[in-house]
């Protein structure tokens, strides 16, 4: 996959996330709730080192062991 179509696809999953989290928010309990920020502030920062916004402030390891 290239760059274009890779950031692409990287749009339409940010936003389909977005729209889960919504439904997070609306429906999950207080633990889900407090889990999933910090699930969606990793993935976010995952997100900033592939757009290639920041790469000398974030370790890109630590943050995908952070996700598994």
């Amino acid at each position: 996959m290239d760059k274009d179509a890779s950031l692409a696809e990287l749009d339409r999953l940010a936003g389909e996330r977005t729209a889960v989290w919504e439904l997070v928010l609306l429906l999950g309990d207080p633990d889900a709730v407090a889990a999933g920020r910090i699930w969606d502030r990793r993935v976010g920062l995952l997100e900033i080192l592939a757009r290639g916004e920041q790469s000398d402030a974030v370790d890109y390891r630590t943050l995908q062991d952070r996700q598994l």
